[in-house]
C-alpha cells in the first residue's frame, strides 16, 4: 500500500507540474555547435523542496548534440550552486522533458563531489548519453529545430559530507 501512495503522489505531482508548465516554450536548433536551453519548471509548495532549493540551486537544463566518428550523444548541461553551509558530497535529482504535456524522456541524476563542494561554489556539469537511449519516436524533438522541450525537475535528495541527508518526499 505504501508503494501504492508513494507512486500515486509522484503521478499526481508529475501531471500537475505538467498542465502548469505547459505555458513555458523555448526554441532549440538542430546545431551541434549551439546550445540550446530547456523551459524548466519546478514546484514550490513543500517545506523540503523549499529547503533543498534554498541549498542546492540546479539551473538549466540546455542541451547540444556531440558527434564523434560513430555516434551522437545528447549531452544534458545543468549549473549547480551550492548555499548550504554544510559541505555537499551529493546530489540527486529527476528530471522529466517534456513536449506539449507529453513525457518525452526521463533521467536520474546524480552528481558526486568527491572531496565536497562548499558553499557558495557553483559547476557546470555534463551529462552524456547516446542519442540512442531516448526511444526512437522521441528522438526527433532533440534532433529537429524548433522543438518546444520543457523540464520539470523533482530534486530528491543532498548528502553531506559529515553524513547527513535532506530528502523530498513527493
Amino acid at each position: 500500500m505504501n508503494v501504492f501512495l508513494k507512486y500515486g503522489s509522484i503521478f499526481v505531482a508529475v501531471t500537475a507540474l505538467i498542465i502548469g508548465s505547459n505555458s513555458l516554450n523555448i526554441n532549440a536548433s538542430n546545431s551541434t555547435e549551439h546550445v540550446n536551453n530547456i523551459g524548466s519548471y519546478t514546484s514550490q509548495n513543500s517545506p523540503l523542496l523549499n529547503e533543498f532549493n534554498s541549498r542546492v540551486h540546479l539551473q538549466g537544463p540546455e542541451y547540444f548534440l556531440a558527434t564523434d566518428q560513430e555516434d551522437t550523444n545528447l549531452v544534458l548541461r545543468y549549473q549547480i550552486n551550492i548555499n548550504s553551509q554544510k559541505p555537499v558530497h551529493s546530489v540527486e535529482w529527476l528530471t522529466l522533458y517534456t513536449y506539449q504535456g507529453h513525457i518525452i524522456f526521463n533521467k536520474e541524476f546524480q552528481i558526486v563531489f568527491n572531496s565536497g563542494m562548499d558553499q557558495h561554489q557553483t559547476r557546470s556539469v555534463d551529462f552524456v548519453f547516446p542519442i540512442e537511449s531516448v526511444s526512437r519516436n522521441n528522438r526527433i524533438f532533440f534532433l529537429s529545430p524548433n522543438p518546444e522541450i520543457e523540464a520539470i525537475t523533482l530534486p530528491q535528495s543532498i548528502q553531506y559530507l559529515d553524513g547527513g541527508r535532506l530528502e523530498v518526499p513527493y
